[in-house]
């Protein structure tokens, strides 16, 4: 068995039941008898961290439209 070889962090866009909603997109990556990066798993998780299921279909990338630019501190 191929160990993991590395792993990316991406920001996407999970239409939650007509709901959008960020979530993060953890993709793993091994090296293959012949040599080739693969990808190996793909996982999403809430802002927490906490592993969510979702139809890859429903998951668009990068951030949701309509979220803020910026977070003010009131």
């Amino acid at each position: 068995m191929s160990k993991c070889s590395d792993m990316t962090l991406a920001l996407a866009c999970w239409n939650n039941a007509g709901v959008p909603t960020q979530v993060f997109v953890h993709n793993e990556y091994r090296i293959s008898s012949t040599g080739a990066r693969t990808l190996h798993a793909t996982r999403f998780t809430d802002a927490n961290g906490v592993p969510v299921t979702v139809a890859p279909a429903d998951v668009k990338p990068g951030a949701c439209s309509g979220a803020a630019a910026t977070v003010e501190t009131i």
